[in-house]
């Protein structure tokens, strides 16, 4: 039996809530997209810095590492 899924990413602008970037992927986990999702956000909102926050499912150090890299402040809590 074979099983597809999607996995989607999007990015929302806190002032007018919409979305200004959205990724599709059959990636089981988040881990490894928070940058790839936030960076084109931060580009299509022509801003420096931009503040990020994700569930749990994407904390790995290195998306942490690489968001405040780019001008990036991440908001991901820790796993249990």
């Amino acid at each position: 039996m074979l099983l597809l899924g999607y996995n989607v990413q999007i990015a929302v602008d806190e002032k007018h809530k919409l979305i200004v970037e959205q990724q599709v992927t059959n990636q089981v986990v988040d881990m490894g997209l928070l940058t790839q999702t936030a960076e084109p956000a931060r580009e299509v909102l022509g801003v420096e810095k931009i503040a990020v926050a994700a569930d749990r499912g994407y904390f790995k150090i290195e998306d942490i590492e690489a968001c405040e890299k780019a001008g990036m402040e991440p908001y991901v809590p820790r796993p249990q």
